[in-house]
């Protein structure tokens, strides 16, 4: 069950970006990771922890996450629940 922030976003991104399961999979877990080194960034001021190709990545995924959605024409509501609904059809998330 998604209960955090990390989780929630994580997995949306992951389903949204891709169809394939392993590829989804590693999405998760670059996000989950980099997720956290935002939050020790945040919360602690600790910037060492993030790397250029880090935020080269999430710069790329931000970018796709946003044209797919504008592409879809769809309300905000009613994207979320579709992504909500994609997010439970898969099995396990690997940690």
């Amino acid at each position: 069950m998604e209960t955090s922030k990390k989780e929630k976003l994580s997995k949306r991104v992951a389903v949204y970006m891709s169809n394939d399961f392993d590829v989804q999979q590693d999405i998760y877990k670059q996000i989950k990771k980099m997720y956290k080194k935002r939050c020790a960034f945040v919360h602690e001021g600790k910037n060492e922890l993030i790397t250029m190709d880090e935020l080269w990545y999430l710069r790329n995924i931000a970018n796709k996450v946003i044209i797919q959605f504008m592409q879809t024409n769809k309300t905000k509501k009613d994207f979320c629940t579709e992504l909500v609904e994609k997010v439970k059809s898969v099995d396990c998330w690997k940690e």
